[in-house]
């Protein structure tokens, strides 16, 4: 029996490390044990403490800890317990989180539409922080120079960016990832933008 049932986190703030304890009873034999508790995801550290034995009944303490170093998003993963129960070698245990950026970007991808070419379309991307932040630049992945975008000077919680993008001529998919760096935080924002650039045919349609 594991109370609770599971070792949820709910959501949590970037960078933060958390944890939660599980109480684990066993009955039957006093000479089950836990040898051994697997975890997939290196961003989930365990330790297994033995608090209680006699001769038909077992108790251990089960710590697991969210690394910092988890990612923004959902987690949702099965730490397994090795037990020296023959008929019931492994115990699933179900780890689960939501990981929460101190900044979002809304949308984190833009749907640019029908684009023609040499013809500018405008569109916005906002940041939000949970406090004020700088922003420092912006660069793409590719080298089409397409956008331009205006950066905001000053610290402030939330950011709103007007950005121009100037299809190029060749006709087809257009897309383009950002990637955003912020002051004082080491990993960067990032963000996308898709649409498809017309044919003249299409246009003259």
């Amino acid at each position: 029996m594991l109370t609770p049932g599971s070792a949820s986190f709910g959501p949590i703030e970037q960078g933060n490390a958390s944890s939660r304890s599980l109480e684990i009873a066993y009955a039957g034999r006093g000479t089950w044990k836990i040898e051994e508790v697997r975890s997939k995801n290196p961003n989930i550290e365990t330790h297994l403490e033995e608090t209680a034995r006699d001769n038909t009944r077992v108790h251990y303490k089960l710590h697991v800890e969210l690394k910092s170093s988890a990612p923004a998003g959902d987690l949702r993963e099965q730490i397994t317990l090795v037990t020296n129960d023959a008929n019931n070698p492994f115990v699933p245990v179900l780890v689960e989180a939501r990981v929460e950026s101190d900044i979002t970007v809304t949308p984190s991808l833009v749907a640019l539409g029908a684009l023609t070419p040499g013809r500018d379309k405008r569109f916005n991307v906002v940041l939000k922080g949970k406090k004020p932040f700088i922003i420092k630049g912006i660069e793409c992945d590719s080298a089409m120079e397409a956008f331009k975008v205006q950066l905001p000077e000053s610290a402030k919680m939330v950011h709103v960016l007007p950005m121009t993008v100037t299809p190029p001529a060749e006709p087809g998919k257009f897309d383009e990832v950002f990637t955003v760096s912020i002051a004082d935080r080491p990993e960067p924002i990032t963000f996308k933008a898709y649409g498809t650039i017309m044919a003249a045919e299409a246009r003259a349609n």
